[in-house]
């Protein structure tokens, strides 16, 4: 039994190519947060993607016996009650697989590629919502249930900063980065007055990645290339990388 949410979805392959790799041509993962029109895809949660080749859609856990139910909306002992968004939630994550396809055929336009049709994909074919049915509730003993895995995910606790550095949902201020305090300058950052703290490891500080499938992360890469320039070594980046004059891909957000 899964309880679901409105996550995204990422289809494996499209028009020949791993997902992924079209992402990284199109400059997907290099996009700075500020020119994000959409700010939802800065802290969306990761969308469902697998390796192997092959798409992970709500519908196809379902097919494979999976029982879908919305989130969890109260517990009541051993009586556990779901909300009834379960559809709209695989909807949700169709939609997202559309955007994506959507971003990469306008990015395969605009370059005048030759690759071939997109490809069907068995995690697009729908459920049909008469031989679907969702629990609306639970009896955990009655069902047999030992174990409950918590997948809420975890955020971090900013409360030790100072409250100039914190932002409406708790959350540092920072351009790429560097802490940005509210209304006093640098110094209420507990940094220096020219120079403001910096915020390592924090989720886009200068571009929109995150950990993908067998790339090195832009931050990871761009670190190296910083610690290599301070050695006397060029730090030039390598053809690996995402160009400047390339036009980033914007990111599918999920409403």
């Amino acid at each position: 039994m899964l309880a679901t949410s409105p996550v995204g979805r990422a289809p494996a392959r499209h028009r020949g190519r791993d997902t992924v790799e079209w992402l990284v041509q199109c400059c997907f993962f290099d996009q700075p947060p500020g020119d994000q029109p959409d700010t939802s895809a800065l802290t969306a949660p990761q969308p469902l993607i697998v390796s192997g080749g092959r798409s992970v859609s709500l519908q196809t856990l379902a097919r494979a016996g999976v029982t879908l139910t919305g989130p969890l909306a109260a517990v009541d002992g051993e009586q556990v009650r779901f909300d009834e968004s379960v559809l709209a939630n695989i909807a949700a994550g169709d939609a997202f697989a559309d955007r994506i396809r959507a971003m990469l055929d306008e990015f395969i336009s605009r370059g005048g590629q030759q690759v071939p049709p997109a490809e069907s994909d068995p995690a697009d074919v729908p459920l049909d919502p008469d031989d679907f049915a969702a629990p609306a509730e639970l009896d955990l003993n009655a069902a047999a249930v030992g174990s409950v895995i918590w997948c809420t995910g975890y955020t971090g606790d900013f409360s030790w900063l100072p409250p100039a550095m914190i932002d409406g949902k708790g959350r540092p201020r920072h351009d790429a980065g560097a802490a940005r305090c509210q209304g006093s300058g640098t110094s209420a950052c507990a940094g220096s007055p020219t120079e403001p703290p910096q915020l390592p490891r924090l989720p886009h500080r200068r571009r929109h990645n995150r950990r993908r499938r067998g790339h090195l992360s832009g931050e990871a890469r761009r670190t190296s290339v910083d610690r290599v320039g301070e050695r006397g070594a060029p730090a030039e980046q390598g053809s690996h990388l995402c160009r400047r004059e390339r036009t980033p891909a914007r990111a599918p957000g999920l409403s």
